[in-house]
């Protein structure tokens, strides 16, 4: 008996630890136990032994039930604990995955932004270009048109010019 000696305590022990827990268990403290309830039976050496036996089996089954309900409700911390651990790891991943995703996308972002001002401004270069050379082509062709007519008025032909009038 001495190896369940931790097991043992006085009912009222068990039911003022619960009491101060605030858990649901006060009413099967003050139950659980026969002995705990009665304790002149306890000290009542006329007890025929098959009796105590019986009464430390019962008491010991009660310690087993309390030891069983003890270490569960350490294991549900325990495993509350650790699934915390594991969602804020999961948190974490997904924190980190999301910032590289934000930055690949800032990324993109600045990328087609540039060439988006890369292309606005070749395509204000290009209009510009393109004006300035129709302001050429317009000064050109006028001074075809001006040498043209002096040609002819020389008696030149497109042919003596060597203009071949399809491709012009």
């Amino acid at each position: 008996m001495n190896n369940n000696e931790h097991y043992m305590s006085s009912g009222s022990e068990a039911k003022a630890y619960l009491r101060r827990t605030g858990d649901d268990f006060d009413v099967l403290a003050e139950s659980t136990s026969f002995l705990s309830r009665a304790p002149a039976i306890s000290n009542n050496t006329s007890i025929p032994a098959h009796i105590l036996k019986d009464a430390v089996a019962a008491q010991y089954a009660t310690c087993e039930k309390y030891r069983h309900r003890v270490l569960s409700t350490m294991w549900e911390l325990e495993e509350s604990r650790r699934w915390s651990m594991v969602l804020e790891h999961m948190l974490r991943t997904l924190q980190d995955k999301h910032a590289a995703s934000e930055s690949a996308l800032q990324s993109w972002v600045d990328c087609l932004e540039s060439e988006v001002k890369k292309s606005s401004t070749a395509s204000l270069n290009t209009t510009d270009r393109n004006d300035v050379e129709k302001g050429v082509l317009g000064r050109l062709e006028s001074q075809f048109d001006h040498l043209e007519r002096l040609a002819i008025a020389r008696g030149l032909t497109d042919e003596d010019l060597g203009i071949d009038d399809e491709n012009s």
